[in-house]
């Protein structure tokens, strides 16, 4: 919850990085791709980033429909999700993945509201 408030609150986007104990690919992700000084820059830059055990909360891996390990949402602070990367990407494939998802929430925040 700490880290969706700040999300909300700072109108940036929430990376929630979900793995599991003893994945490979989770191993992976945070030894090569976070690790990679252009990501974390990117991600300290413009996110609020969450790692997240599903064990650790009961129905979250139902809830946010989790099928692989790792999973890395990226959630507006509207609640929509602009990008889910299911297993390991490298860093390269990863930062795309982060721009396209800026690129949706900017095209989003640009739609004019339709009230009557």
């Amino acid at each position: 919850n700490k880290a969706w408030n700040q999300a909300r609150t700072e109108q940036r986007p929430l990376l929630m990085f979900v793995v599991r104990d003893g994945c490979t690919f989770c191993d992976q992700m945070k030894a090569k791709t976070y690790a990679d000084a252009q990501v974390a820059n990117e991600i300290n830059e413009s996110y609020v980033a969450l790692i997240i055990d599903p064990k650790q909360r009961a129905g979250f891996a139902k809830d946010f429909k989790i099928q692989a390990y790792p999973t890395t949402l990226v959630i507006s602070p509207q609640s929509k999700v602009l990008d889910r990367m299911k297993g390991y990407l490298p860093p390269d494939k990863f930062r795309q993945h982060l721009t396209d998802a800026e690129a949706r929430l900017n095209a989003t925040a640009r739609v004019p509201s339709t009230t009557k």
